[in-house]
């Protein structure tokens, strides 16, 4: 059975439209009355929302700007004041770390989740590329740094494939519900 390989560097928007970083037509709110342009933005929202509600309305300010570069943006300002705060609140990298995967980890697949099922169902041209890959298994490549949580990566000469694919599987939930 083929496979289909998608990431936010595609220019067919086939795709693209199956990437986080993609530009909706139609915002998402992930319960919220703000709209976020691209999945990623949502995603990061919510994981602010868990880690550090207070930090989360500032977020939304900073990045509200309606660009496609939204769910980057969110990512990288998250990341960045993230880092000051723990460094503010003398905990260690690996303490940081551990509060991420105690706090954050358990609910990080089933937000993503409800946000692609929201971002499908608000956006019938992303709906209809979802459904066009039919049952073929979906991964999300690696566009930089390694494979992880939510990428796959191919390694036939070592036998065994790298990534947790999250985003692929979802992505097959969200299309079989369809």
């Amino acid at each position: 059975m083929d496979e289909i390989y998608f990431c936010s560097r595609h220019k067919k928007f086939d795709l693209l439209s199956l990437s986080n970083f993609a530009e909706l037509d139609y915002p998402i709110s992930n319960g919220l009355e703000i709209g976020f342009i691209t999945s990623e933005g949502a995603y990061q929202h919510a994981k602010y929302r868990v880690m550090d509600p207070e930090y989360a309305l500032d977020v939304i300010f900073e990045a509200r700007a309606r660009t496609p570069e939204n769910g980057k943006l969110m990512k990288k300002l998250g990341s960045m004041t993230m880092y000051l705060k723990w460094k503010k609140a003398k905990m260690t990298a690996s303490e940081f770390k551990a509060k991420e995967k105690a706090d954050w980890w358990p609910k990080s697949d089933s937000s993503m989740l409800l946000i692609l099922k929201e971002k499908f169902s608000k956006n019938p041209r992303f709906l209809k590329s979802l459904l066009a890959t039919g049952t073929k298994p979906l991964h999300e490549s690696i566009s930089r740094g390694g494979p992880n949580h939510w990428t796959f990566q191919k390694q036939p000469k070592v036998g065994a494939d790298r990534g947790g694919n999250a985003l692929g599987r979802l992505l097959q939930i969200v299309r079989g519900e369809s």
